[in-house]
């Protein structure tokens, strides 16, 4: 809802978006019978009337939805993809906007080790070269907590995939190095369970660096579903959204976006992401980087009912505080190929990018070499990625929420407005040599590149730029 409507700020229950956009039961059994007589087994229908989830084979997903399912290389990755689209009886037409499930491709995680670019990052810029690493307690005094209370009184999430076996256990380790009390965490089983163990630092990634940076947190909910198939990862976001019971939740996996628009996760994904917004809650998304080679932008970091976060390095220095940031040459961003910008980023994202969603929204900490330090294993251990950045937004979000009496709804429309009350004509025309200017909340950084330069106010290397979270509590709710 756009600033100024009576409705601006508010939130919609789960029962009432399930009264409002879900289908009937009628309509539901309809989609639920087809599926039966077509052989599928396992067919349940979501709680929210949103979703229809089943199991079958090949044959029988071809012969229901009149398709044809191949072989297919994606990269270097043999997977199996629908080379027909989809169709369902002209009964259905109404009732189904998409079929999931019909391609094997799977998203893949952001989390990079220390190390696994270079051993230093190289800023001509300043003439250094970065190396390191920062505790939660560094993180907190980097993005200028200050006196804002922690997330103590906010539920925050993650989405995570395959076995937790050793999770808790780390995340323990983790809070105590942070300082911080432990927090009640819920996992909640989405699909059929997993013995893969192989993503645990990713995992324990999401949590530490969250509840780190968030100094702790009412309850932490991971959505831990099968794999990081789109059909499963559309299952975990589901979850997500009809409990509605945490407030903001990170995601530091994707998949390039022309693959999801292509097999119809974008369009489902999409839904879901949006009646999110309308519970007031919020998905970090991490943008991915360069090396994943992806030709488009990474989903669902480029829906426009997530906030995209990319990464940058921290300009650590030997004997002192770090000296600020810029944008890490590896970060992704750019406008997306299929999403449309929301009516938030008006005015705001480059023209080049038209009518097209821009991204990253915000960026924070992402360099391996200036990564944060994350139990692992049982071992403390530096670690990067966007897989960094989008926790570090979900913990700096959850203490914004805390302070304000969690009302703060979906955090892209408040950040937006903010920044853009904010903004002056000054801010273009910065001081010859800085590093980065004061946007309301927002550190505007001004060097580094990941192929599209860092530029004063929005640009696509660092979005609205880094969070100064003492600033962020006194201008979001303007």
């Amino acid at each position: 809802v756009t600033p100024g409507d009576p409705l601006y700020g508010t939130v919609l229950t789960e029962a009432q978006t399930t009264q409002t956009f879900g289908q009937t039961s009628a309509a539901v059994q309809s989609v639920v019978a087809y599926l039966k007589s077509s052989g599928f087994s396992n067919v349940v229908a979501s709680s929210d009337a949103l979703t229809v989830t089943a199991t079958g084979t090949v044959a029988q997903a071809e012969s229901a939805f009149k398709t044809k399912i191949d072989s297919v290389k994606i990269g270097s990755v043999g997977t199996f993809v629908n080379v027909v689209p989809a169709y369902v009886p002209s009964a259905l037409g109404g009732l189904v906007t998409a079929v999931e499930g019909l391609s094997g491709a799977t998203m893949h995680s952001d989390l990079r080790a220390y190390g696994t670019t270079a051993t230093c990052t190289q800023v001509p810029a300043i003439g250094t070269c970065v190396s390191g690493s920062l505790s939660a307690a560094g993180l907190r005094s980097f993005y200028d907590v200050g006196k804002v209370p922690t997330a103590s009184k906010t539920t925050l999430a993650t989405i995570a995939a395959g076995s937790l076996v050793g999770f808790a256990a780390d995340v323990q380790s983790g809070e105590a190095a942070a300082g911080i009390k432990s927090v009640p965490v819920t996992i909640v089983p989405v699909g059929v369970a997993s013995k893969d163990a192989s993503a645990l630092p990713e995992w324990d990634t999401d949590a530490e660096t969250a509840l780190g940076v968030a100094g702790g947190a009412s309850r932490f909910y991971v959505y831990d579903t099968t794999s990081l198939g789109e059909a499963d990862v559309t299952a975990a976001l589901e979850r997500f959204e009809s409990d509605d019971v945490a407030r903001a939740a990170s995601i530091s996996f994707g998949i390039c976006e022309d693959v999801a628009q292509t097999d119809g996760s974008m369009l489902v994904d999409d839904t879901l992401l949006a009646l999110a917004a309308l519970h007031g809650q919020t998905l970090f998304a991490a943008t991915g980087d360069l090396l994943d080679g992806c030709p488009a932008q990474q989903y669902p970091a480029s829906s426009p009912y997530a906030v995209a976060v990319g990464g940058t390095t921290v300009l650590l220095t030997p004997n002192g505080p770090p000296a600020g940031e810029v944008a890490w040459p590896i970060t992704d961003g750019g406008a997306s190929l299929f999403e449309t910008a929301p009516f938030w980023q008006s005015g705001i994202t480059p023209a080049s990018a038209g009518k097209l969603r821009a991204v990253p929204d915000l960026v924070l900490d992402g360099d391996p070499n200036s990564g944060a330090l994350v139990v692992t294993h049982g071992t403390q251990t530096p670690v990067g990625g966007t897989s960094v950045s989008a926790p570090l937004a979900l913990g700096l979000w959850g203490r914004l929420e805390s302070a304000h009496g969690n009302a703060l709804g979906f955090a892209a429309t408040r950040l937006y407005h903010e920044y853009a009350d904010l903004r002056t004509s000054a801010d273009a025309t910065p001081p010859t040599g800085a590093l980065q200017q004061t946007i309301g909340g927002f550190n505007d950084l001004l060097l580094g590149t990941n192929g599209l330069p860092a530029t004063p106010e929005f640009d696509f290397a660092t979005g609205l730029g880094s969070l100064n979270e003492t600033l962020q509590s006194a201008d979001i709710t303007r």
